[in-house]
């Protein structure tokens, strides 16, 4: 029996190479002949730079002093590959919502993945740069990464802001000189690995849809909308920009408008790229049993998630048998009946908080493997019988 195991992360608990070495071990331990295979993926948010690291053979990591979203200073890591020509930068352990365990979508700012952005466009041997964008604590709509690489926004009085802008603060803005940052990325190949596709604006944008989850209430997230809007507007009488209704525009706060829109960035689904990355379709032409999953698993996965992304290319290459194990499921049915999972699993043993959920990931992933392990059997019971 030949196994694939394709996790992304399980969101603030465990990282996709974690998850994979769990569930290999406990496979082992049930079934000690079958042949498993571990990836390590991510889909542009938290575990980006980790996967990229695993995957990719000449990659080196660096390490950088950085302000998270509220300016706390931490230590963010990024990679270097591809001979030193490639940087590759993750926004959620820059300034993602983990970094400072606080939520406020208001004031928290994208400044410090600038800063980072800046210095690696200021190594002369970088040609590339890709850049994460899951994971966002922020909806500035990429103002502070502007400003953070070397934008000068003036206020009314055309003073200029100094202090790292967050959403709250875009309407201070009156006037924006983004010559820094446009020269920085002049000869430089920008890719965003992100897979949403919302605009900025609008009861589908950036604020709508994600600053609620970051911290903000209804009439916050009126007033974030208004104000990504004016932004928008302010960057488009100045030539900077023309649309902020592409998709993408309204990934990680407006960080995907910021990079797209303003900077020229080329976007991509951030799953399809580290699956293409990993060889992904090499491993699933011989496999009879792919294990992918995420933290949280619904009806949006059909979406483009990554454990989406992973089972349909795995039914297209070969049908082989799909288990979704994530840490929560809802909407069971509708991904049942999608055709790509097979199987469908939370791992939660019953009622309980999220802290105890969390705490408890690791006893129950390995529970769960050995189930699965048990109930597929060989490689011809599996084939014949086995409905998971």
């Amino acid at each position: 029996m030949k196994i694939l195991i394709a996790c992304d992360s399980y969101k603030n608990c465990l990282s996709s190479t974690r998850i994979a070495s769990i569930l290999k071990s406990e496979l082992k331990t049930v079934r000690p002949n079958w042949e498993i295979k571990n990836l390590s993926l991510a889909d542009g948010g938290e575990g980006t730079v980790e996967a990229l690291y695993y995957n990719i053979q000449d990659g080196q990591l660096a390490k950088m002093q950085v302000p998270g979203p509220f300016g706390k200073m931490h230590e963010a890591n990024y990679l270097i590959c591809e001979n030193g020509t490639c940087a590759c930068l993750e926004l959620a352990n820059v300034c993602g919502i983990e970094i400072e365990k606080r939520l406020d979508a208001m004031h928290a700012s994208t400044y410090g993945l600038g800063l980072l952005l800046k210095a690696v466009c200021s190594m002369p041997q970088i040609k590339k740069i890709v850049v994460g964008i899951g994971g966002s604590a922020s909806t500035d709509g990429g103002a502070g990464l502007l400003q953070g690489m070397g934008a000068v926004f003036f206020d009314r009085n055309n003073d200029q802001i100094f202090e790292a802008v967050g959403g709250i603060d875009l309407p201070r803005i009156k006037r924006c000189d983004l010559e820094v940052p446009l020269r920085l990325l002049a000869n430089k190949e920008l890719v965003i690995c992100s897979d949403v596709q919302n605009p900025l604006c609008g009861t589908n944008g950036a604020a709508y849809v994600f600053a609620p989850q970051k911290g903000a209430d209804q009439n916050q997230v009126a007033e974030l909308d208004k104000n990504l809007e004016y932004f928008f507007n302010l960057l488009k009488e100045q030539g900077f920009c023309q649309s902020c209704s592409n998709p993408g525009d309204g990934a990680a706060g407006g960080t995907g408008f910021a990079l797209q829109e303003v900077l020229h960035g080329k976007i991509c689904s951030g799953g399809e790229y580290l699956l293409n990355l990993a060889n992904f379709s090499r491993y699933a032409e011989q496999t009879d049993i792919l294990i992918t999953g995420e933290g949280r698993s619904d009806s949006q996965t059909l979406q483009g998630k990554l454990p989406f992304q992973a089972a349909k290319l795995a039914k297209q290459i070969k049908q082989c048998k799909v288990i979704l194990l994530s840490g929560a499921v809802k909407d069971e049915t509708e991904l049942l009946d999608s055709g790509y999972f097979d199987a469908v699993f939370s791992i939660s043993s019953g009622p309980c908080s999220l802290e105890d959920a969390l705490n408890n990931t690791e006893k129950n992933l390995k529970i769960y493997a050995r189930n699965i392990a048990a109930l597929c059997g060989e490689k011809n019971y599996a084939e014949k019988n086995c409905h998971c």
